[in-house]
């Protein structure tokens, strides 16, 4: 189990399975040799699970299912270089159970995983436990460090550190990169064109491509853009949340300045917001049409693996 192919496959049944009942959770656990514990973190209400064998020793954490999470994903001011809701998640479930669930893990293969939510903890969690980490991999994550952490990981973890995207998942966009925010690792694009983007930290180049999902060369105006596309994505993290502002069209103006890709992207990203500002629940968190591509059960499509088989 130590290649890259196999341990994302795994590892995105164990963030799947960090959604489910402790009952569920264990039986997945047995059925990979594997004896589990769960933990809940009740202020932030932080759920996730420790599996473990002789030979393995695996940290899934589940990504935004409440609306304290959605608190947690708000608080975006960084503290001490990271997302702040996300260090206090972290903070409090290492105190509460973390740190005991690994306090020994002598020479097992560690591994650290999460989606969304889950997986912005999980690079946090991978980062206090250091070069340990034989495989850190995420899914739909959002930014979650600044440019001096985000090197200090990419250091510390290079190519053991993998941050699985789809093209349209609008999730890892966020919160902006204007705002200081970066990713680090190799973020490997599936149910597009497979493509791995270099391991190291994000440039304004990356930043485009995970936009766009293509290569594209930066016009001179650029610097001047990415904001405009940035506020857009933050403006539509505020509409899932329970907004219901309406964004207009930008496309024709950013037409003469960013090519094509990019102006397709945004008309769709424009069409696709106007039909579903609109479309949430009365408490806010149902996410729009334009999150469907984010979803787990999306991921676990573009990766060619079978929804029952997750805890099997």
């Amino acid at each position: 189990m130590n290649s890259a192919d196999t341990d994302v496959k795994f590892l995105a049944t164990a963030s799947f399975g960090a959604y489910d009942t402790p009952e569920a959770i264990i039986a997945w656990a047995g059925s990979k040799g594997l004896q589990s514990e769960t933990f809940h973190e009740p202020q932030t209400d932080t759920h996730g699970f420790v599996a473990s064998s002789k030979e393995l020793l695996v940290l899934a954490f589940r990504g935004s299912a409440s609306q304290r999470n959605w608190l947690t994903n708000s608080r975006i001011a960084r503290k001490d270089h990271v997302h702040a809701g996300f260090a206090e998640a972290v903070e409090k479930s290492w105190d509460l159970a973390i740190s005991r669930l690994m306090a020994d893990p002598g020479s097992r293969r560690i591994l650290v995983t999460g989606h969304s939510l889950g997986g912005a903890l999980a690079l946090l969690s991978a980062r206090r436990i250091g070069r340990g980490v034989a495989r850190l991999v995420t899914y739909g994550q959002p930014r979650a460090v600044d440019e001096v952490a985000a090197a200090e990981c990419q250091e510390k973890f290079g190519d053991r550190y993998l941050r699985v995207i789809q093209d349209k998942d609008v999730v890892p966009r966020i919160p902006a990169f204007t705002g200081g925010y970066r990713h680090c690792g190799g973020a490997v694009r599936v149910g597009g064109n497979n493509m791995t983007f270099p391991n190291r930290v994000e440039t304004s180049e990356d930043a485009v491509r995970l936009i766009t999902g293509r290569d594209v060369a930066l016009p001179a105006a650029f610097d001047a853009v990415l904001p405009m596309i940035e506020e857009r994505v933050d403006r539509l993290a505020g509409t899932a949340s329970g907004g219901v502002e309406v964004i207009g069209h930008l496309g024709g103006f950013l037409g003469g300045l960013i090519p094509s890709p990019a102006t397709e992207f945004l008309h769709h990203f424009d069409e696709t917001l106007n039909r579903t500002a609109r479309a949430k629940s009365p408490d806010g968190l149902e996410a729009p049409e334009i999150f469907e591509d984010h979803k787990m059960l999306s991921y676990f499509t573009a990766l060619g693996i079978q929804v029952s088989s997750h805890s099997g």
